[in-house]
């Protein structure tokens, strides 16, 4: 066989005879390709096709980093619908490869709230925070949460400049109280 990834991709994305189809699909199934290639499949598909059902299983299979899984869920404001079952595989997979505050706020920003992984994600944030920064981030993600408390009392302890205090925008309440009290101190 020495057609290509993408000879056997336009044959297998319907226009032919159905026969023909099905080796291209079953061909398909076969070759390697990188996720880039897969995803792009996934996205020509129609919905629930037999294409997009191989072009789903290979990415689920796939060694990926928590960039190519980010990305796709960004994906999700503009090109697929909020139903699409790629959206729960794409936070699944950044919760399993996230590593870092960063990430980890991702995750969080990307999952339904309430739902597992956005906890999940909270709590790992919790862990990682380090920075004033951090605890601003996490305070304002956690602010509806009993943990926003937790999150105020470390800020207030934390040993921030004035600037860092200035620049804190859109607070609420306690947070201004907070901030308010730390900007006449360090004045």
């Amino acid at each position: 066989m020495d057609a290509t990834f993408e000879q056997w991709l336009s044959v297998g994305l319907g226009g032919y005879d159905s026969q023909l189809e099905k080796v291209a699909l079953a061909t398909l199934q076969g070759m390697d390709a990188p996720f880039e290639k897969w995803w792009m499949v996934f996205r020509c598909a129609q919905g629930g096709s037999s294409l997009g059902e191989i072009a789903l299983a290979k990415l689920k299979e796939m060694e990926t980093t928590f960039e190519q899984w980010f990305d796709i869920s960004c994906k999700f404001d503009t090109i697929l619908d909020t139903s699409n079952p790629l959206r729960k595989i794409a936070v699944d997979n950044m919760e399993k490869l996230a590593s870092t505050f960063k990430q980890w706020r991702s995750v969080f920003q990307r999952a339904k709230h309430g739902d597992s992984s956005s906890e999940t994600a909270l709590a790992n944030m919790q862990k990682l925070a380090t920075t004033f920064e951090d605890w601003v981030d996490y305070y304002f993600q956690a602010s509806n949460l009993s943990s926003g408390q937790m999150a105020l009392n470390k800020l207030s302890e934390m040993d921030a400049t004035f600037e860092q205090w200035l620049h804190i925008r859109f607070t609420d309440r306690p947070l201004e109280k907070v901030r308010l009290a730390k900007l006449q101190e360090l004045f």
